[in-house]
């Protein structure tokens, strides 16, 4: 017994260490990475990773599979952003990487097989289509010389697949369809064999075409530090919804691919332990440095970020310690912190009293958040003294917390405040937390209103209470 006590101590001690040491938290499957940008690893595409690696052929299934969709949607106004075909479309577009990292020359004929049944199929999607699979099977030609040749070739696709190759510029000068894919394939296969001398290629390109997201998609996944600052300024301004229509650059993560926000906070916060790391992440919110979705990275750390971000909130840091403290409070709702509902409702008091809109409209949102009733009268008092936009978060928290305590006062809203987008968020909160002692009010303001969206809200509203209240 004497000797397992110290033997137990130095156990405690190395996965103290480990935690204090800990970088950013890692996934429990690596082949599926956190999120914070793109949409996440689909669960299929981890399926289609395996059999890549064991057994590539049978992904030309999904080949045929492609040319069935296609043909029963010729006849159909085809957008690549729905959410079928745009999930379709990505589907064949990670087969066609896989194919042509792991496929070897016996499938080039089933290759050739699909070009012929798009190009007979004849439709909007049949070039960009037969333009990949014919990259596809070059990329596998080009592997089967070996490491290194395959390495130069993508080197070169990279640096002049847009300009310099018979396909890459029509006869007027032009880009065609096969000069950008040509670079974005060639971008796919560096980041994969992530050798050191590809970096500064993927970057000088990037340079070169400016917004060039899929050459940063890749230049994360090296996690070389000479990308850091690329990263933190390209993730800074990216923004998802710009670029919603172009497939190639919002295809999910593919299995193991790091996303280029997480990548940025993993270099910058190299060999911190956990509290520098949420600080540093803390202190980006508040200006310092790049920004590159530091609250979304945080809320992938969750409950270890939260005595932190507490502290943030009541002592922000950065170069603009408003704008910190309202993203810090919004975190606190997501991550459901209670315990700072105190100091939420005297912070939600003093930022009316000295007229911080933004700051307290980000409050009132954070107390429906967090549902705690105990908030109701800051709430109220938000309700009639605030701006018009801390009115409206604080109506709609009242319906989120769903006391019936609030709702002598949200009828009264509705009967007489004169906006009418105010009136409409007292309506909806109203349907949530409304007892049959509102459905005679509701009725009568339903012939006064003089706003047709709210009485039609009005209307769902009474519906709603009635079903409720009948149970």
């Amino acid at each position: 017994m004497k000797c397992t006590a110290p033997f137990a101590w130095v156990l405690l001690l190395l996965v103290f260490c480990r935690f204090a040491l800990a970088d950013l938290p890692q996934p429990k499957d690596p082949l599926r990475q956190p999120a914070v940008i793109l949409r996440e690893t689909p669960p299929e595409y981890v399926v289609m990773y395996r059999t890549a690696l064991q057994k590539p052929a049978e992904l030309l299934r999904f080949l045929q599979q492609h040319v069935r969709f296609m043909s029963e949607h010729k006849d159909r106004f085809f957008q690549l952003d729905s959410g079928t075909g745009h999930r379709e479309l990505d589907r064949l577009l990670y087969t066609l990487e896989l194919l042509g990292e792991y496929g070897k020359p016996d499938l080039i004929p089933a290759l050739e097989r699909f070009i012929q049944q798009r190009q007979e199929q004849d439709d909007a999607l049949t070039e960009y289509d037969v333009t990949i699979a014919r990259l596809t099977i070059e990329r596998i030609q080009l592997r089967a010389q070996g490491r290194a040749a395959y390495l130069a070739s993508m080197i070169d696709w990279v640096r002049r697949g847009d300009k310099s190759y018979p396909d890459s510029v029509d006869a007027e000068g032009r880009q065609k369809r096969a000069g950008w894919l040509r670079v974005f394939l060639g971008a796919v296969a560096l980041s994969r064999l992530k050798t050191p001398e590809a970096v500064p290629v993927l970057m000088e390109k990037q340079r070169e075409v400016g917004i060039g997201f899929t050459l940063v998609r890749a230049l994360a996944q090296f996690g070389d530090p000479r990308t850091q600052d690329v990263l933190g300024k390209e993730v800074t301004v990216f923004r998802a919804g710009t670029i919603a229509g172009m497939a190639e650059l919002v295809r999910p993560l593919r299995p193991g691919e790091v996303d280029p926000a997480w990548a940025y906070w993993q270099m910058r916060t190299k060999g911190m332990n956990l509290s520098e790391t949420v600080r540093t992440l803390v202190a980006a919110l508040g200006g310092t440095g790049y920004r590159a979705w530091a609250g979304e990275v945080l809320e992938k750390i969750r409950e270890p970020a939260i005595p932190l971000l507490m502290e943030a909130a009541k002592n922000p840091p950065g170069e603009n310690p408003e704008q910190c403290q309202i993203e810090v409070t919004y975190l606190l709702g997501k991550l459901k912190a209670n315990q700072m509902v105190p100091f939420l409702r005297e912070l939600l008091r003093n930022a009316i009293r000295n007229a911080r809109w933004r700051l307290s409209t980000q409050i009132a949102s954070t107390l429906g958040d967090l549902g705690d009733a105990s908030a109701l009268p800051e709430l109220i008092e938000a309700a009639r003294e605030g701006d018009f936009h801390t009115q409206c978060s604080a109506v709609a928290s009242l319906g989120e917390i769903g006391d019936p305590r609030a709702e002598p006062f949200l009828l009264d809203l509705l009967s007489t405040h004169p906006n009418g987008n105010v009136r409409f968020v007292a309506v909806e909160s109203l349907a949530k937390l409304g007892t049959a002692r509102s459905l005679a009010v509701l009725r009568a303001r339903l012939s006064a209103e003089p706003e047709s969206s709210i009485q039609g809200r009005i209307r769902v509203a009474i519906e709603q209470i009635e079903r409720r209240t009948k149970r």
